[in-house]
């Protein structure tokens, strides 16, 4: 059922009002009933940003002008913390009505996951970058996919020679 949906789920009219919302999207925006969603101004809903970026949306909708049916937001929770959503939207048709059906996945876990995950990737390239020792990575086929620079001051190549190559080639 939509009540067990681990994502969050609302129904609203073409115009935006609230049609139904399950106890997931309650729970992503902090709120403990649909009353209380309704009841709070949707710019307090959202960060400045987004609630810039959903005004865009909403004129080109005006204008009819086509907007990507999925697209992230980030909100303010009901105790002020921000959380990152994965918004998918559709039209439906309901007793003769338009209206939309929205789902939304948190992808605040997995945002902050990837900004680690550059962070570290760029302290490893700094320090690869910045050694004296010859620092490599090489496929399964023993291939090098990556060599640091202190490749040309101790074997004389630039490491850009040597990608793609088997260290055996090398070797006399």
């Amino acid at each position: 059922s939509l009540e067990d949906s681990p994502l969050g789920i609302r129904s609203i009219t073409a115009d935006g009002k609230l049609l139904y919302a399950n106890k997931a999207i309650l729970d992503i925006y902090g709120y403990s009933s649909v009353e209380e969603l309704k009841n709070t101004p949707v710019e307090k809903r959202y960060t400045p940003q987004s609630y810039a970026e959903h005004q865009e949306r909403k004129e080109l909708r005006r204008l009819c002008k086509p907007v990507p049916p999925d697209y992230e937001i980030s909100i303010v929770r009901k105790d002020g913390e921000i959380r990152h959503l994965l918004v998918f939207r559709k039209e439906v048709t309901w007793n003769g009505k338009t209206q939309f059906q929205v789902l939304y996945q948190d992808v605040t876990e997995r945002r902050k996951t990837e900004e680690e995950l550059r962070k570290s990737e760029h302290m490893l390239r700094l320090l690869s970058e910045n050694s004296r020792d010859i620092i490599c990575l090489h496929d399964m086929e023993h291939r090098y996919v990556y060599i640091s620079p202190a490749c040309k001051e101790i074997l004389g190549y630039d490491p850009e020679e040597l990608i793609g190559t088997n260290p055996w080639e090398l070797v006399h």
